[in-house]
């Protein structure tokens, strides 16, 4: 009953003073969305930032070709460190913190298509490359070892340079002419969200085996170096061991990172991963303040509603408490052993009053004498 009547009394406060409860209502919901949005959009952009930066591929580390800022060996600072074919091979056998390796080499090529020619900027890599750099094949395949060590003459494009060269065909099967040699088109990379990249997103590019690159270019030897650490955790060491490898063949000192220039997306992604902290943080701090804002209206309005009802309020409690008492005794005094005694003495009572009087000494009378005259 108790609960009851608690529903019923403040259901009637609510339809009595309706303009109050619906602020109350919404400042207690606009408090709570607000929240709510706040930390989902500021989770949505953390991750989105975050996800949008590693499509350029999973802990990836790149190194390219420098000038030495040290003296090292005998030699004057200054030196330009070209990098050779071989030092792919020497990093793969003598660093064994580095999971995967690749060569690369990056250069705009003219591919001819029926009458066209056109510009598109190429990648030449080598296979553990699409690991590394999320190359997932949306039609076709992807470059076999023996497309390397055969230097066939296989491309895989992006789907907006395939969309360049071939206008919206199907470029799987085609071949182009790059310096008057033919190629043929074996794949058609995944469109992929990535705002890092070097020299241009993998959407935009061409990828071909480097070994195949020096038949249109004569190029032998990479620009840069692309690796994968064997854990994120030992990117910093990982690539110390490959500068160390570069340093001796190169006869430079391995501190000198002038000497090699490194880009490690390792580090961004933490810096990354801290700005979305960052952000989630203060976006719940402006959630909190304005749930609390909404709080601070809610409790002026319920304030404004007890002082209305004071007299009310102060009524309800004194006749509470008198219930209370009142309640409380007859609780007391009229338990079950209690109301049996108090029945007997009730009942030997109106026997006492209500027999007749011969049954006992005390209600005799005594007959009364009149005065007779003589």
């Amino acid at each position: 009953m108790e609960i009851k009547e608690l529903i019923l009394q403040s259901w009637d406060a609510l339809t009595r003073n309706r303009l109050r409860s619906i602020l109350t209502m919404m400042g207690i919901v606009w408090g709570l969305t607000t929240v709510v949005l706040l930390l989902g959009y500021g989770e949505s952009v953390s991750e989105g930032v975050l996800n949008a930066f590693l499509g350029i591929g999973n802990s990836v580390i790149m190194v390219w070709e420098g000038q030495t800022s040290m003296q090292a060996g005998g030699q004057r600072a200054g030196k330009r460190i070209h990098f050779k074919y071989e030092d792919v091979q020497a990093i793969r056998d003598e660093a064994p913190l580095v999971r995967l390796v690749s060569a690369e080499w990056d250069d705009p090529f003219a591919y001819k298509y029926g009458d066209k020619v056109i510009s598109v900027q190429t990648k030449a890599v080598q296979y553990p490359y699409h690991e590394m750099r999320k190359l997932n094949i949306a039609e076709g395949r992807y470059f076999e070892e023996s497309d390397f060590s055969e230097r066939r003459h296989v491309l895989i494009f992006g789907p907006n340079a395939a969309k360049k060269v071939f206008s919206g065909r199907d470029p799987v099967g085609e071949h182009v002419t790059i310096n008057g040699e033919t190629w043929d088109v074996i794949g058609l990379l995944q469109l992929k969200i990535q705002d890092s990249s070097n020299n241009g997103p993998d959407n935009e590019n061409v990828f071909m085996p480097f070994e195949s690159m020096r038949d249109v270019n004569d190029k032998r030897d990479p620009e840069m170096i692309v690796f994968q650490p064997v854990t994120p955790l030992l990117h910093k060491a990982a690539l110390a061991q490959v500068r160390e490898v570069l340093a001796r063949r190169h006869n430079f000192d391995p501190k000198d990172d002038k000497s090699t220039p490194e880009w490690d997306t390792v580090d961004d992604t933490k810096d990354i991963e801290q700005f979305g902290i960052a952000l989630r943080l203060i976006l719940g701090f402006v959630g909190a303040l304005t749930l609390g804002v909404g709080g601070v209206g809610v409790m002026n309005i319920m304030l404004v509603s007890v002082t209305e009802r004071t007299k009310e309020v102060g009524l309800r409690k004194a006749l509470a408490i008198a219930t209370l008492r009142c309640s409380s005794w007859w609780r007391r005094w009229c338990s079950p052993s209690l109301r049996v005694q108090w029945g007997c003495w009730f009942l030997w009572c109106w026997h006492i009053q209500f027999r007749p009087c011969r049954s006992t000494p005390i209600c005799t009378r005594r007959p009364t004498t009149r005065a007779t005259s003589s």
